[in-house]
């Protein structure tokens, strides 16, 4: 199953960082036992990512409060995990 996390970071490296730091654990089953060895990463345009969180979120907040959501979090921040991921 494909799987994907939005992260707000500065650089995909930091992005990457957060993501094994934060999501993958080594506690993780899947780490643990080899099955994710490797992960492919996707830089998005501002844009892209926007569209993204705002429409995972369009049922609960009006597009003026995810917008403000999405640039009032800081650096390092996952803003969306997928439902495949929890």
């Amino acid at each position: 199953n494909e799987y994907y996390a939005l992260i707000k970071a500065e650089s995909k490296k930091q992005a990457d960082f957060v993501y094994w730091r934060d999501v993958v654990t080594h506690e993780d089953e899947c780490v643990i036992s080899g099955l994710m060895t490797k992960f492919i990463t996707t830089e998005l345009t501002e844009q892209k990512a926007l569209k993204l969180f705002m429409s995972s979120l369009q049922e609960y907040e009006t597009d003026e409060e995810i917008k403000q959501g999405f640039y009032e979090t800081t650096n390092e921040t996952i803003l969306l995990i997928d439902a495949d991921l929890i």
